[in-house]
């Protein structure tokens, strides 16, 4: 039977009067027992993004987390963690680079960790110039007789920026850090999307980024199977994002959780979820044995449908994931383009005909 661990002291996180939606009736599941690992210290990557400064904010405000730590890019950005999460103390934010693999590998290394929620993520930049076509475009429309094809906004990506360098070489130097310092648990903020090889998010600014992450995923699901399961994984992929998560009491518990895999939850209407609500479904993997080695899909239903989530996460997944897929309540890999593609066939013919040369 499927049992929950959340804790009573983190339950201040989330602590608001609405009634559970179905704590009351626990579905008998057929699902292999799993041992939470004890997590008192956790360092959280991305924490200077809209998301990633939410669950840092949470971290910090448990009782249970000994230790928590929070990683930005800038001066900046740790100022404005700082002044998001009072709580924190200046050491507590700290000041590297996700792309550079031997910084961040240190700040891992260094902390001795017990878990990692990574929330880092390439982020494009509109240019300026498809703006002004856009608006001149949608002006003249207005004219009798002008029938315009609507432009379209275009990106790029920062240098140092790309997809590439973040969603996959950024990410995989996280996680082998993670294995390597022994960390017992890695949550990871991803995306939904990605089994469509032609979803839109893969064509901006050519990035592919929804193919890269991905692939972050797949390597870090092998990465942990060789530990024997002394390294862990939970890997979220959240719907569309709203809210900029400037007040998580007023943007956060107001909306019915919907949980999938395998992109099935696109397919509904309403795909969206408030980043206030991920954040808090990230902070709760920390606690949740049904969590553990499983990898989801997670939206919500408008505000003012269903009944808000009350951080029960373990009877979230209960209820929603093992109905849906046959592999245990978990997304399936094989679905997708294998990317990046593999070039092992074209290195093996070239030392074949080194040999016969």
């Amino acid at each position: 039977m499927c049992r929950s661990r959340i804790s009573a002291a983190s339950s201040r996180s989330t602590s608001r009067s609405q009634p559970r939606s179905s704590s009351a009736r626990r579905p008998m599941v057929k699902t292999r027992a799993q041992t939470l690992p004890t997590i008192s210290s956790v360092i959280i990557t991305g924490a200077g993004g809209k998301t990633g400064k939410a669950v840092f904010a949470k971290c910090v405000q448990d009782a249970e987390l000994e230790r928590v730590v929070g990683v930005v890019r800038t001066e900046k950005s740790k100022k404005m963690v700082a002044s998001f999460a009072p709580d924190a103390k200046d050491e507590d934010v700290v000041v590297a680079s996700i792309v550079d693999g031997t910084s961040v590998k240190d700040v891992i290394n260094e902390g001795k960790f017990d878990a990692l929620i990574c929330c880092t993520s390439a982020t494009p930049r509109i240019m300026k110039r498809s703006i002004v076509k856009l608006l001149v475009t949608k002006v003249l429309n207005f004219i009798p007789g002008v029938n315009m094809k609507p432009a379209m906004p275009t990106f790029r990506w920062p240098e140092n920026g790309t997809p590439e360098e973040v969603d996959w070489e950024g990410q995989k130097a996280q996680f082998d850090a993670a294995v390597e310092s022994g960390v017992k648990l890695v949550v990871v903020c991803s995306s939904m999307g990605g089994t469509q090889d032609d979803n839109r998010l893969n064509a901006i600014g050519e990035g592919n980024i929804l193919k890269w992450k991905r692939a972050a995923e797949r390597y870090l699901i092998e990465l942990c199977k060789g530990t024997n399961g002394k390294t862990n994984f939970t890997i979220v992929h959240p719907g569309g994002l709203k809210g900029n998560c400037k007040d998580l009491e007023a943007e956060g518990g107001k909306v019915q959780l919907t949980v999938g895999v395998d992109d099935t939850l696109l397919e509904n209407e309403y795909r969206s979820i408030p980043r206030a609500d991920v954040a808090e479904v990230l902070f709760h993997s920390l606690k949740t044995s049904e969590a553990l080695n499983r990898s989801f899909d997670v939206a919500s239903l408008p505000e003012g449908e269903g009944v808000p989530f009350d951080g029960d996460l373990g009877t979230l997944l209960c209820d929603g994931l093992p109905k849906q897929s046959v592999k245990g309540g978990t997304c399936d890999y094989t679905l997708g383009e294998v990317f990046p593609p593999s070039t092992s066939g074209v290195e093996e013919e070239e030392e074949a005909e080194a040999k016969t040369a």
